[in-house]
């Protein structure tokens, strides 16, 4: 109580003070209000208890929450006015709190807050069966920090943010089955920190609407089983979401919506970092929801450092979708992908309306589908949106999929009808085709696909089909399996989805293709045309030098490589063993024909970062030898 009547002390004398100046203004008052004020602002501490019965005409006497007669209740604590600084303490000591919805009535101030939290060491539960909104922050009543509250029960929500609001939300803890979900935040600037959710049954966790602000959930554990989507936003301008462990599951037989939708037509960004997310479905159950889905807006997008894993064979949609976004960077996450279908994408960007820049790197995919694209910029067919993604770019990326012997399968990599596309370094495995670029007889004047390692494509693991100019340089091909599809290497080819517009001028340089017989290392379709040179063609199983098929003339044979030199290709051309480190390990050794036998096409560096000094290799790694190796770190050139 003493420190209580001793800011009225400073308060009295702050008033006097002010009041001889306003009389006396050459009088000189040695007195700072700096000092006083947040004497003032200190605030007080106050208790509530379910069964509290101190009045808030005498809230003063909620001092201890010992007893009913020292703690508010929160019909009576709805009725109080607080000031910033204060600190309402809730207890456990009188039982869950039920019945009354907890209404702060007064804003804090931006460097000093109002905060309602726990009774040190107790666990208040805030059950909300039968109302609307557990705790309900009106419009205006900014600067509330809410802490280590938790709550249960079935309202409607848990925490309605009703309006405008500047606040934040540290470790609460949601279970319970609200209808609608954890928090509906209308126009918040909000920031969440170790958010905690279990034993949690809804349409969806957090839910922004109508907000034009900045608002952040950072840590925290989240166990639920949604009917809707996660996190959704309807109208919000930037939302970060960080450092979340989020298993989501079914609800009541449905099934889960996005883990993060947002369907809002503001500027701004979306930062999706640092998650891991796994995404359960009901055995022999589909579902239509992307895991990330973002649909409108004119937004900075940034998913990165994800852990994604859905083991589900029922997940029929993408991991990551975004649409219509101007800048959008997908890079460093991890996926794991159980879906088996014929169709669809794990990460898929595309523009139908705004002109976009796409950057898709360094993520780990793992998927079991067998059909559909694993990544895609763009689209399939052609749309008002071509060209819109102009420029993307898709790099390091390590995808896996099936080993296929039957024709099923999907392409690893698509850019679809986007020119100027750049596809490097990505090691790929399995698959119907490697890489696919697909487009409407648009010029490529940047761009292209260089230094990529495809292994056991069962057709095409590069694919050029429609489009004009397109460099395919220093790439590794494998294809180990006999019995696959007829083509295996390189196909340049007519577009079918478009008035089977050709592939023409397409470059093919300093390539390995090490294949199975029996298929088509390269194939070039009537009316199509490309410049080959600097390639290694090896053939495993040893009955030809190469196999290839140019509109309807084939070589194969003991005079196939004679007569492809002959024919233009590959002048500078070997047809020998690359020498791989071994099955799986596509670097050269010593001795490797490969080297220095590639022709300069403006790399500078290779697969693995290394410097090209000298001339080129050929394939996606340049030799590396140990005295080499140990010259170029002392900065020697050779």
């Amino acid at each position: 109580m003493a420190a209580y009547n001793l800011r009225y002390i400073y308060l009295a004398v702050f008033v006097c003070l002010n009041i001889v100046k306003a009389y006396f203004p050459d009088l000189i008052l040695d007195f700072d209000s700096e000092i006083l004020l947040p004497v003032w602002a200190m605030g007080g501490t106050y208790y509530v208890r379910h069964d509290g019965t101190v009045t808030a005409a005498n809230k003063a006497n909620a001092t201890s929450p010992a007893s009913a007669d020292t703690s508010l209740s929160i019909a009576q604590h709805n009725l109080c006015i607080f000031k910033a600084g204060d600190t309402i303490y809730l207890s456990s000591q009188g039982g869950d709190f039920s019945g009354t919805t907890l209404s702060p009535t007064r804003s804090g101030a931006s460097d000093n807050y109002i905060t309602y939290t726990n009774v040190p060491g107790e666990i208040p539960w805030l059950d909300g069966t039968g109302l609307t909104s557990t705790v309900n922050v009106a419009a205006g009543k900014h600067y509330l920090n809410l802490v280590n509250l938790s709550f249960k029960g079935t309202p409607t929500q848990h925490i309605a943010y009703a309006g405008t609001h500047i606040g934040t939300l540290q470790n609460p803890h949601f279970t319970g089955a609200p209808t609608y979900g954890a928090i509906k935040a209308n126009n918040p600037t909000l920031t969440i920190t170790d958010l905690n959710v279990s034993e949690f049954a809804s349409d969806k966790i957090v839910c922004w609407e109508s907000t034009t602000n900045t608002n952040t959930i950072t840590g925290g554990t989240v166990v639920a089983a949604l009917s809707g989507r996660a996190f959704q936003t309807d109208v919000s301008a930037s939302i970060a979401i960080t450092g979340l462990t989020a298993t989501i599951s079914t609800n009541a037989g449905n099934e889960p919506g996005s883990f993060f939708y947002a369907n809002t037509d503001y500027a701004g960004t979306f930062n999706i970092t640092n998650n891991n997310i796994t995404y359960n479905l009901t055995a022999g159950a589909a579902s239509d929801a992307h895991i990330i889905n973002i649909l409108k807006g004119t937004r900075t997008v940034n998913v990165t450092g994800n852990s994604i894993v859905c083991d589900s064979t029922g997940q029929t949609q993408s991991a990551i979708h975004v649409v219509n976004q101007p800048v959008v960077n997908i890079t460093g996450n991890n996926i794991t992908y159980g879906k088996t279908g014929t169709s669809g994408f794990v990460i898929d960007v595309t523009a139908t309306t705004i002109a976009s820049s796409a950057n898709i790197s360094s993520n780990i995919i793992t998927s079991q589908q067998v059909g559909g694209v694993v990544v895609i910029v763009g689209t399939d067919t052609s749309s008002a949106g071509d060209n819109l993604l102009d420029g993307a770019t898709i790099a390091n990326n390590t995808i896996t999929t099936p080993v296929v012997t039957d024709g099923l399968g999907a392409h690893l990599i698509e850019c679809g009808y986007n020119k100027n596309c750049t596809a490097s370094r990505n090691y790929l495995t399995g698959g119907r085709h490697g890489i696919v670029i697909k487009g409407n007889g648009d010029e490529y004047t940047s761009g292209g696909v260089f230094q990529n390692v495809i292994a056991e494509s069962y057709h095409d693991s590069m694919y050029a089909k429609g489009q004009k100019n397109v460099p395919f340089y220093n790439n590794t091909i494998y294809i180990s399996l006999s019995g696959m599809g007829l083509n295996g290497g390189m196909y340049i080819g007519e577009n079918a989805d478009s008035a089977n517009v050709a592939a023409t001028g397409i470059l093919v340089k300093n390539n390995i293709f090490v294949m199975h017989g029996g298929r088509y290392t390269v194939q070039i379709r009537p009316d199509c045309t490309g410049t080959l040179d600097n390639n290694l063609y090896f053939m495993l199983s040893g009955e030809s030098s190469i196999y290839a098929k140019v509109g309807e003339t084939v070589y194969q044979g003991a005079s196939a490589w004679t007569d492809w030199q002959t024919a233009g290709y590959d002048a500078n051309g070997v047809n020998a063993d690359p020498l791989f480190r071994s099955a799986t390990d596509y670097r050269l050794k010593a001795g490797s024909p490969a080297i220095n036998a590639g022709t300069d096409v403006g790399l500078t560096t290779d697969f693995l970062g290394n410097d090209i000094r000298g001339l080129p290799d050929i394939g996606a790694y340049k030799f590396q030898s140990v005295a080499g190796g140990m010259l170029m770190r002392l900065g020697v050139g050779f």
